[in-house]
């Protein structure tokens, strides 16, 4: 067997690649599937764009626009249901029948594709948008020419020679432009194929496990200088391995982009795909002449191409960094000094170049085919795509030759055949002590580091604060209102307002034949309920500091952590896959490399390592917490604030019961504490696991049924689930119902965490005895 077929075999049939594969199809499509649920709103069907697209793409110009501004009408009268809005209509839209419109939404007579007045609203408008996009095509390429072409003509615009180049190109490449009927086509699920920011991060990041995969986890076992002392052993070896990462990225990348196109395609459809690309949303800058089908595998050809490229960057970073560790910190410099420059550099910068043509710009694969962009290069404009082909090309060759030229000089040391030393080399010595060779052996071998850098960017990509009109229907944004007075301790003065302003509400409604301000009537009636909770909590409270505290509070940022709702339920699966992934090999690395019964022979290799080993597995369950919680933190702090930290949680309606004494602060604390525990729990138990089996997946697979199932069926809807094992400390606020079942569950499995530590305990300290043999004759 030669070199090329080892290699491709090693990757290909290795069992790590496989599932670290596999998970990362299931981590694609589930965040795509998230990021558009949360954007659209999980309280929404988000297969209602496709439907609207399916009826657009059905009418002509003015059919759509007719029937769009029909629709944005009604919706705006069902959120604004006010005389004075009606009058406006009427002066914005003099060409349609405002009066027949307002008789249509009161008989219900309109189309509802989400059953949520504000987000059809959204919907409408955006639709609108495109179409408005889509049609006026030809408009917009003949301004683009008229723009060029002026700036080619006028000195006073052309400062520079590139803009008098650049005009000249521009005009030439639209001019010559031959692209007729661009119509309305569906655009959603292109977009969110070949546009979402998950899939390049997340294939960057499966790039470095596969370089690891292929060179370093050789080189860290000392085969490389084995292999490298065979006559095919240098030049032949890199080549080979180079090879197979090329053929097993190709194939993870057309794979998991196939996944993106799958979700895409479930979820809005693509449309007409022998529509011409620039039919597509925000894609019509683009100069080149093909369908949107074309652009589709165009695109799994770049990213194809792309990754190769910087997975050859990578490798070429590990070669010449010859610490592992160091080479995932380089590779990490790396991309985020060219995060800085593509930031950083202006777009008109003569210096331009770096900041388009860089490691992180090259991530945004469609840009090189939707976008018109040319690069100053020496006042003489380059086209884009034509830059990025030739870098990733000569960027590839170059890696390529460089890593075979520094393998192939990489001798190590040489005797001569009498046996005396030819070239001496200094002894290293080691400078790490126990603690960070465990560091190295839990959390780079087994590549935590990666997992959780992988989570971080979904996170980031998923978990952003939003807008109150797009998230609060108009209840909710009535009730915000309020609460940006109402705020803080309760006074008289706080109680007045809302009486008399609800006795003027009611004036107008009497005046009012839309019935415009029931909501508003709502809202401030149930605002006089809580002013009346809260002055009986007042009564009834004995500490001064606690009278003082009894405050209005806007519960929705609470809300959102401490009940069990859409968040609580993310963040219990998250953490559940989290901690199962990142602790499952631990304490099994030791009996899978067979060096268990080594280690236990020395006095550091018993109890030293073992309480290491603990403080491993709370550092990274503290990370776990952080990274799931930490950024839903700062969504809602930034959404809707975390005010009144001293008041009595007792204040919000959903914790009444609990006592006075204890503050928003301390229950947040306590929340979190809980959530804490119930990781360290679950760890020890996988802990144990991972010992006795001696082999991370068999015990990943035992703890994502025991543990990750429960969360995932709880997340699902079961609301059952939320009682069962961890689920009981992940979700926290159910303990503080002072529930007897669920207060005697956490016990037992806290007392069990601790019955399984000290079993652990033992038999990773246990001194194995080897008797001793009689030699053989």
């Amino acid at each position: 067997m030669n070199l090329i077929t080892h290699e491709l075999r090693k990757s290909f049939l290795n069992r790590s690649a496989i599932i670290f594969l596999v998970c990362l199809l299931a981590i694609n499509m589930l965040a795509v599937y998230i990021s558009e649920r949360i954007d659209f709103g999980f309280d929404a069907d988000i297969r209602s764009i496709r439907k609207l697209d399916q009826l657009l793409m059905g009418m002509d110009k003015t059919q759509a626009e007719k029937y769009l501004n029909e629709q944005i009408i009604i919706q705006n009268i069902a959120i604004m249901d006010r005389q004075d809005i009606i009058g406006i209509f009427k002066t914005e839209y003099p060409d349609y029948d405002i009066n027949k419109l307002v008789e249509r939404y009161r008989k219900g007579d309109y189309d509802k594709y989400t059953d949520i007045a504000y987000r059809d609203l959204s919907l409408f408008r955006q639709k609108l948008l495109e179409v408005e996009s889509a049609y006026s095509y030809d408009e917009y390429i003949q301004s683009v020419i008229n723009r060029a072409e002026q700036l080619k003509k006028s000195s006073i615009f052309s400062d520079t020679p590139f803009t008098i180049r650049n005009a000249s190109k521009t005009y030439d490449d639209f001019n010559s432009l031959d692209i007729k009927m661009v119509r309305f086509n569906s655009s959603k699920g292109v977009l969110c194929a070949t546009r979402n920011g998950i899939t390049p991060i997340l294939l960057w990041v499966f790039g470095i496990f596969v370089c690891i995969q292929t060179f370093t986890k050789d080189r860290d076992s000392h085969n490389l200088e084995l292999l490298r002392t065979m006559k095919r052993g240098r030049k032949q070896l890199m080549t080979s391995k180079l090879i197979s990462m090329y053929y097993f990225v190709s194939v993870s990348v057309t794979v998991t982009v196939l996944s993106s196109y799958v979700i895409s395609y479930l979820l809005y459809g693509f449309g007409d795909i022998s529509m011409p690309l620039q039919s597509v949303y925000g894609f019509r800058s683009s100069i080149y002449e093909i369908s949107v089908g074309g652009y589709l595998v165009l695109y799994i050809l770049l990213f194809v191409a792309v990754m190769i490229f910087l997975s050859s960057v990578n490798l070429l970073i590990f070669v010449t960094i010859s610490n592992s560790l160091k080479g995932i910190v380089g590779i990490l410099l790396v991309m985020g000094t060219a995060y800085i420059l593509n930031k950083g550099i202006s777009s008109v910068s003569f210096f331009n170049v770096f900041k388009y043509i860089n490691a992180y710009h090259f991530l945004d694969i469609s840009r090189a085919l939707i976008e018109y962009l040319n690069i100053n290069i020496l006042n003489y404009p380059v086209s884009y795509l034509l830059l990025f082909l030739i870098t990733i090309c000569v960027g590839t060759f170059a890696a390529f030759y460089i890593c075979i030229h520094i393998s192939k000089k990489k001798k190590e040391r040489t005797y001569a055949s009498s046996g005396i030393l030819l070239k001496a080399r200094k002894r290293k010595v080691p400078v790490a002590g126990i603690f960070w060779y465990e560091v190295y052996k839990s959390m780079v071998i087994n590549p935590v580091i990666i997992i959780l850098l992988v989570f971080c960017i979904i996170q980031i990509a998923t978990v952003h604060p939003r807008e109150p009109s797009e998230i609060l229907n108009k209840k909710e944004f009535i009730y915000m209102k309020y609460m940006e007075v109402l705020e803080g301790s309760i006074s008289d003065t706080k109680s007045v307002f809302l009486k008399e302003n609800l006795i003027e509400i009611k004036k107008k409604q009497k005046e009012d034949t839309y019935n415009s301000y029931t909501d508003q009537i709502e809202v401030i009636m149930s605002l006089i309920a809580k002013d009346d909770r809260l002055h009986n909590l007042y009564d009834v409270a004995n500490d001064q500091t606690i009278r003082r505290n009894i405050s209005f509070i806007y519960e929705r940022g609470y809300k959102e952590i401490f009940t069990d709702g859409t968040t609580t339920r993310f963040t219990a699966l998250y953490a559940s896959v989290l901690i199962v992934l990142c602790i499952s090999g631990i304490f099994a690395v030791e009996i899978k490399n067979n060096t268990y019964e080594v280690i236990t022979y020395t006095v550091y290799g018993r109890k030293r390592t073992f309480w290491y080993k603990q403080i491993i597995t709370l550092i990274i369950s503290l990370i776990v917490l952080i990274t799931v919680y930490l950024p839903y933190i700062i969504k809602f702090s930034k959404e809707s604030g975390f005010a009144c930290l001293d008041a009595p949680i007792a204040c919000m309606e959903d914790f009444a019961l609990l006592p006075l004494e204890i503050s928003v602060l301390e229950y947040f604390i306590w929340l979190f504490a809980v959530k804490f525990i119930g990781l360290i729990v679950m760890a020890t138990f996988i802990n144990l696991v991972s010992h006795y089996t001696g082999e991370p997946i068999v015990t990943a697979s035992i703890s994502l049924a025991a543990f990750v199932l429960p969360a995932f069926l709880s997340f699902s809807g079961i609301r059952e689930m939320s009682d069962i094992l961890m689920n009981v400390f992940l979700y926290g606020n159910r303990l503080a119902t002072l529930s007897l079942a669920l207060t005697i569950q956490s016990i037992v499995l806290v007392i069990a965490c601790i019955v399984c530590f000290i079993i652990l305990y033992i038999k990773f300290n246990k001194v194995i005895i080897i008797k001793n043999r009689k030699p053989s004759s």
